[in-house]
């Protein structure tokens, strides 16, 4: 009686799956039922092509039932598969109006309790650093089979067509060390250390200090052994402590992919502390994932995939909600920013075509097939969500108003075609 109820209840949903992928307008899905049966979707000619080969047509009953949760369990779970999961899922995210699944009346007791859940990961004190270290303390040597060697863990900057991930690192880690135009004299915050990788770069290149901090165990043990190792222990210090702890005051607060984690409603209390520690004339840059304000209230009340398997507690802002967070609790303004999405979208087709080749590696690591096919879905989501531009990844530099220290972008690009001597010239007539 209940494999005939399932049997009634899959075909209803795939029939309505049947119906919603006939409106398809960009490129052409082909699904290849369990039958053996291939059926196109899309044939309008414009947009890439996808294929999905349904192995359980529970499939379609998990995303009408779930959505987008649905739709990554049933991954994981070996319910469908794909030749190309990126190509299938950017096809799908740019045919959102039509598939939207917030349209679904059905859905929403599920979203609600979905959405309770994700509530209940707050990042309060003791909320943030469990949310934290559900997900960076898996183990290092996890991250390091697919990270470059900088142990970088967030977007790159591919200035040309050849740079390696490595590079896109140290592109990335140059850029902000020149927006947050750090020198020698300054002491700078880093909210957030990773594996300390910005510190260190930007001890080195300049000579500053850096004081970081993270909630994570795993982090602070192996940053704190690469500053020792290269001898950065005096200038360089890792610290274990909630960024709303922090005391002290410093020339220039960097933040680099860690807002993520602080949630919509501790937005204030981390732009109040980026202006309680900052100095009257210091600068701060923040690399934030951002959601299209277009959908955010949407976003708000309801929980996804990543959310629930990935990173619990996380919240992605929109640049609205980031303006609003600013002006209400600092007198910060944002000097400017740059959308780097597009420079994501490959450093996470990197960081997924490394893993994937670590199969045996991460098998001996503990890491079963489960987990190998969770992270797989992970990073080629995300993937298709920067290569559409359904999420950003803004560098935000923000300072106060009057900061005659501060140069533009315009200034400091004419600067360094001066030369050494007329450099320090010209950045005393700034100052007088």
């Amino acid at each position: 009686m209940r494999s005939n109820f399932n049997y009634w209840r899959d075909k209803l949903c795939s029939d309505f799956a049947r119906r919603k992928l006939a409106q398809l307008k960009y490129g052409e899905l082909t699904v290849k039922w369990p039958d053996g049966r291939e059926e196109v979707f899309g044939k309008c000619g414009i947009g890439e092509k996808a294929d999905l080969k349904v192995i359980k047509e529970r499939l379609f009953y998990r995303l009408v039932k779930d959505g987008g949760i649905g739709f990554g369990e049933a991954y994981v779970d070996g319910d469908f598969e794909s030749s190309d999961l990126t190509a299938l899922l950017r096809l799908l995210l740019n045919n959102f109006n039509e598939l939207d699944e917030s349209k679904l009346n059905i859905l929403k007791p599920f979203r609600w309790l979905n959405y309770l859940r994700h509530t209940l990961r707050s990042n309060n004190l003791k909320g943030s650093r469990k949310n934290i270290q559900a997900h960076y303390d898996l183990s290092n040597e996890m991250f390091a089979l697919f990270l470059d060697d900088t142990m970088t863990y967030s977007s790159g900057i591919y200035r040309k067509p050849e740079d390696s991930l490595k590079q896109a690192q140290l592109n990335k880690l140059d850029a902000i060390i020149e927006k947050a135009q750090i020198k020698a004299s300054d002491h700078v915050l880093e909210i957030g250390s990773g594996w300390g990788s910005f510190a260190i770069r930007a001890a080195m290149q300049t000579g500053c200090r850096v004081t970081s901090i993270t909630l994570s165990q795993e982090q602070l043990k192996l940053a704190r052994k690469r500053a020792f190792e290269l001898g950065l222990s005096e200038r360089v210090k890792f610290e274990l402590i909630d960024y709303r702890k922090v005391q002290g005051s410093f020339d220039k607060v960097v933040s680099i992919e860690m807002l993520e984690a602080v949630g919509k409603e501790f937005l204030p209390d981390y732009f109040g502390a980026i202006e309680r520690l900052l100095k009257p004339d210091g600068i701060a840059v923040v690399q934030v994932i951002t959601m299209p304000d277009s959908c955010y209230d949407d976003y708000l009340t309801r929980s996804d995939w990543i959310q629930e398997y990935i990173f619990p507690g996380s919240h992605l802002p929109s640049i609205g909600a980031l303006q609003e967070a600013i002006s209400g609790s600092s007198k910060l303004v944002i000097e400017n920013m740059e959308n780097i999405c597009l420079h994501y979208a490959r450093t996470l087709r990197e960081w997924r075509e490394n893993f994937v080749g670590q199969k045996d590696k991460l098998e001996e690591l503990g890491y079963d097939q489960r987990f190998q096919r969770t992270w797989a879905f992970y990073l080629c989501c995300c993937e298709a969500e920067f290569a559409t531009r359904w999420l950003g990844d803004f560098q935000i530099v923000l300072t106060r108003a009057n900061n005659n220290s501060f140069r533009a972008k315009s200034e400091l690009a004419a600067l360094k075609e001066l030369p050494a001597g007329k450099r320090h010239e010209v950045a005393a007539l700034k100052v007088a």
